[in-house]
């Protein structure tokens, strides 16, 4: 209060610094850098929402076995076992050091939302770079409603990583002040999560190629100190394989685990012709057929654009999954739906730019034919006009997103990896007792290029997913724990001896009944498990409401 008046006191350099802070704040806030930094933040914000990382584990082979491998090389070990996924170094190094300081597997999913909002907010940057404001709110929030990006932050994926190493190495490219060492270094990180890199790293070539061409033409090299150093990208390959030969003694192991996998998990898989695989992908693509066609015209204005060096890297990052996964399918190697995703990102990037151009075009012409009877609209602040831009790009994104992707799968997914993670945790005391110096065997499997543990040695069976985790928490080798879908596949138990164990979880990809229906018994159960042999099943541990039981194979009599 004022001695004098009794009124309040206005310290008037006090709020001229508080007015200044807020006035520089605002016009940060208008900036490019603080406009990415509020749409990571935001971002953050729902995918945490989406995800609950706290409430859940990770559920994702990805983030398990990626830790089994870091302990495997920390420790001088090698790989006991073919484990069906593919490694990743980056992961390997971040998650493994990440549980090895926390111990704890949420702390794997609190990264990758981090990484997959600075994803959303690196990609908002780029679009707005290169196309406008309504391009960066169309690429934020077409990816925030794309299913499979909010299911790989929730399960920690590799995808989220590389996308966002993309994102990172095109900003840094493309900057008013290129940094081109710092991409080829961040592409050398992006390649080791996943191999698709490689595509961005060819497009990076195809580009120093002609800019050599030109070189030689006009003797201006300037450029080639922008072009040239993305190409380093290329040394994660060197690295990928330092990684396998540290931890299995083959260098090239990356390269087989997809062939294995299908030999191991789809014996009866016949290669597919590329007209076959082109109509998949076709299908594929039915759906996102707007997004398709927006994407075809960003591509067409970069072009257009002199922004080529862009188009290029998206058409043949796209293209080069795409080629591959027909390469892959003639091989007779599976396909998941899940390998789709790279490209997926490459056209919703692109249609991010195509549906910015629509809307700003559209408003464009709107603003000619009202501006006519109506002068004061071309009064209107341009940040302002590129806010409203900015909302009605984001509605198109969210309409379209809502038309193109399948809904209502996220919230079920999650609940019922959740569950997994629970119910494996809730088992694993056991677990930890019956694996306690347990040993096993491997045996040689024709078209898997490493050791596969043997089934008749293991000492118990475990739902596929949950392999890599609890050997991680149990300290178990792989070749101990079998895996239960490969064992017990079309309902035949021959594998099984006395003094091993199941671990069955239904809530798990094994589903409840069918050839898991012998072991969803509280009471001793008998199992004629070939002709003349007979195995009692005696239930240790037993949680039907949430579909646990962990078994005992004993002797018949």
């Amino acid at each position: 209060m004022s001695e004098r008046t009794g009124g309040p006191m206005v310290d008037s350099a006090g709020a001229a610094r508080g007015s200044g802070i807020l006035q520089r704040a605002a016009g940060f806030m208008r900036g490019p850098v603080g406009l990415s930094a509020l749409v990571a933040a935001i971002a953050a914000v729902v995918l945490w929402l989406v995800v609950q990382p706290l409430t859940r584990a990770t559920a994702d082979t990805d983030a398990a076995a990626s830790v089994m491998y870091f302990e495997r090389i920390v420790q001088g070990h090698r790989l006991e076992a073919f484990y069906p996924t593919t490694p990743k170094p980056l992961l390997t190094l971040v998650f493994g050091v990440a549980w090895s300081l926390t111990h704890d597997w949420r702390s794997l999913a609190v990264m990758t939302i981090v990484v997959g909002a600075l994803a959303v907010g690196m990609a908002a940057r780029l679009a707005a770079r290169i196309s406008g404001i309504p391009a960066a709110a169309f690429a934020a929030v077409v990816l925030i409603a794309w299913p499979s990006f909010r299911l790989e932050v929730a399960d920690a994926n590799s995808f989220i990583w590389g996308l966002a190493l993309w994102l990172l190495a095109a900003l840094l490219i493309t900057a008013d002040r290129p940094r081109p060492w710092l991409a080829g270094f961040v592409l050398v990180l992006a390649g080791l999560a996943r191999t698709e890199t490689i595509w961005l790293v060819v497009a990076a070539a195809g580009c120093a190629a002609v800019v050599v061409i030109q070189a030689r033409r006009t003797g201006e090299r300037s450029r080639l100190r922008l072009t040239v150093p993305p190409i380093l990208g290329a040394l994660a390959l060197p690295l990928a394989c330092l990684h396998d030969f540290l931890l299995t003694g083959k260098p090239f192991y990356w390269l087989s685990v997809p062939g294995g996998y299908t030999v191991l998990a789809y014996p009866d898989l016949t290669p597919a012709s590329p007209l076959a695989t082109l109509h998949r992908e076709m299908y594929h693509y039915i759906p996102l057929l707007a997004l398709v066609f927006l994407a075809a015209l960003g591509v067409a204005w970069l072009v257009l654009a002199r922004r080529r060096a862009v188009s290029f890297a998206l058409m043949m990052l796209t293209g080069g999954v795409l080629g591959t996964l027909v390469v892959l399918a003639w091989r007779g190697v599976f396909i998941s739906d899940r390998y789709y995703e790279e490209a997926d990102a490459a056209i919703l990037l692109a249609a991010a730019v195509g549906g910015g151009l629509l809307v700003s075009r559209a408003a464009d012409w709107m603003g000619k034919r009202i501006g006519r009877g109506a002068p004061a609209v071309a009064t209107v602040r341009p940040w302002l006009r590129q806010a409203a831009l900015g909302g009605v790009a984001a509605l198109l994104a969210l309409g379209l997103a809502w038309l193109s992707f399948p809904q209502g799968g996220v919230q079920p997914a999650l609940a019922r990896a959740g569950q997994e993670a629970a119910e494996i945790k809730e088992a694993e005391p056991q677990l930890a007792a019956i694996v306690a110096g347990a040993g096993g065997d491997t045996v040689t499997v024709s078209g898997v290029a490493y050791p596969v543990a043997d089934p008749k040695g293991c000492r118990v069976f475990v739902p596929r997913w949950g392999l890599p985790l609890i050997s991680v928490d149990t300290g178990a080798p792989t070749t101990v724990l079998g895996d239960s879908a490969l064992a017990f596949r079309d309902g035949d138990y021959s594998v099984l001896s006395p003094g091993q164990w199941i671990l069955h979880v239904a809530a798990d990809d094994d589903g409840s009944g069918g050839i898991y229906a012998p072991f969803e018994h509280s009471m001793p159960t008998t199992l004629t498990v070939r002709s003349g042999v007979a195995l009692t099943l005696v239930s240790v541990f037993v949680d039907e409401q949430s579909g646990v039981w962990l078994l005992r194979v004993d002797a018949a009599n």
